[in-house]
Order: structure tokens, then C-alpha cells, then sequence
């Protein structure tokens, strides 16, 4: 009897705490996710502040994930946009600003 009940409060246990770990597991992928479109970006910014071209659209895979750039300007000013789809098949989109007059 003392097993059978200690193997049914480790199965409430694995039951409250499965959903949880899942979902951490998830997040860090996403975190993941975002870091990698902010080096990118970041990348792409250099490549454009050091050869003052005009910026390029262009797809980047790395790490299994497709990100899609592309210039945008939101209130007056310049961006580009790292686009790429999460954990959750959802688009996220991670932008980096700069002033064109300053550099």
C-alpha cells in the first residue's frame, strides 16, 4: 500500500510539473530565437552603416529558423527588421533603429 500511494503522489507530481518544464523548455527556444534576430540584426546594421549602401531585403537561415529582412521605418524613423516565425508558428519581428544623418 505505502508504494502504490507513494507511486500516486509521484504521479500527481510529474502531472502539475510535465506542463510547467514544457513550457520552460519552449520559452528558452524562444529566447533563442530572439537573440539570434538581434546578432543578426545587428550584423546587418554594420554591413550597411560601414558600406553606407542602401539596404537590401534579404533571408538568413541559422539555427533550423528563416529570418526574413527588411527595411521599415516606424514614426520617422529608419529600421531593419529581422521577421521569423516562434515555438508557436506565430510571426516575431525584431527591429534595430538608426538615424541616417548621424551614421
Amino acid at each position: 500500500m505505502e508504494v502504490l500511494a507513494a507511486l500516486v503522489v509521484w504521479m500527481m507530481i510529474m502531472t502539475l510539473l510535465l506542463p510547467g518544464l514544457v513550457m520552460i523548455n519552449q520559452e528558452r527556444s524562444s529566447f533563442k530565437h530572439d537573440r539570434t534576430a538581434r546578432q543578426l540584426l545587428t550584423k546587418e546594421l554594420e554591413k550597411v552603416r560601414e558600406s553606407g549602401d542602401v539596404f537590401i531585403g534579404k533571408e538568413i537561415e541559422s539555427n533550423g529558423i528563416s529570418f526574413r529582412f527588411q527595411k521599415s521605418e516606424e514614426n520617422g524613423i529608419p529600421a531593419i527588421c529581422a521577421v521569423y516565425l516562434d515555438y508557436r508558428k506565430r510571426e516575431e519581428r525584431r527591429c534595430v533603429y538608426w538615424d541616417d544623418e548621424a551614421g
